[in-house]
């Protein structure tokens, strides 16, 4: 059977440390990260390993996952997984 679903969003934000005013107003159960230029780095896969794939572990096979289509954003290591 189809159907929509959506996973809670992973925002990544350039900067060092990530304000508070960043995540004011945001959807419940957002996370929030911050690396230095805002792109998916190796180390910051966890929103996709730690919440993405257990979020939808129930949904059968194959899945869409939209992103904003910036190539920086997706890593060949996260095609793998």
């Amino acid at each position: 059977m189809s159907g929509c679903f959506s996973t809670s969003p992973y925002i990544v934000y350039a900067g060092k440390s990530l304000m508070s005013t960043w995540c004011r107003g945001g959807s419940d159960g957002t996370h929030y990260t911050v690396t230095s230029r805002g792109w998916i780095a190796r180390k910051y896969q966890y929103g996709f390993e730690q919440i993405f794939i257990p979020s939808t572990s129930h949904i059968s096979r194959p899945l869409l996952l939209k992103v904003d289509g910036h190539t920086s954003h997706i890593s060949l290591e996260l095609t793998d997984i």
